[in-house]
């Protein structure tokens, strides 16, 4: 029976941590250049959530997509999956709950990150396979990076006021919608 701290394992919880700052000074910088419609602290929660259910989804995936190749390798073959502590069916079940859990959070921040957050999780679980097939996926990793809501965010909490920001949040990737 897996137990939350092969989960935490699973997706290097420890990494998220470390990750934190980032998605803060993203929150930091979108907060000081909008007009929010929801208290610092809610909005602050919410982005920290959306920020770690969008990495369990990207980590989770990315161990359950790569499960057999873990295997065969002798540096991975004692993760999580290939040494049987977390059932492939298991990672699965955690991966949907997580983006499923990403996409409510991100919905209540505002109906355009709602719309938005099924796109953000394609990128972050495509990266999954992009790195089999190109040498560009450190590219497309550089995006999923700044995937949290800091970096998807209404200004005026609704879909004809909103402000996409990508990548690093410069004022030169903020685009109008």
């Amino acid at each position: 029976m897996a137990t939350i701290s092969d989960y935490l394992r699973l997706v290097k919880f420890s990494h998220t941590i470390f990750a934190m700052p980032f998605a803060l000074l993203s929150f930091t910088y979108a907060w000081q250049t909008t007009e929010p419609q929801q208290s610092l602290w809610l909005l602050l929660l919410q982005v920290v959530g959306c920020m770690v259910f969008a990495r369990n989804v990207a980590m989770g995936f990315n161990r359950w997509a790569d499960r057999k190749i873990d295997a065969e390798n002798p540096r991975t073959a004692g993760r999580e999956i290939p040494a049987g502590k977390i059932s492939a069916r298991g990672a699965m079940w955690f991966v949907v709950v997580n983006a499923l859990l990403f996409i409510a959070v991100a919905a209540t921040i505002n109906p355009l990150c709602g719309w938005l957050s099924p796109v953000a999780l394609f990128v972050v679980m495509f990266y999954s396979y992009c790195k089999r097939f190109t040498s560009l996926a450190h590219r497309l990793g550089h995006l999923t990076r700044h995937r949290s809501c800091g970096c998807i965010y209404g200004r005026y909490g609704h879909l004809g006021g909103g402000v996409l920001v990508i990548g690093t949040c410069r004022d030169d990737l903020v685009r109008r919608i």
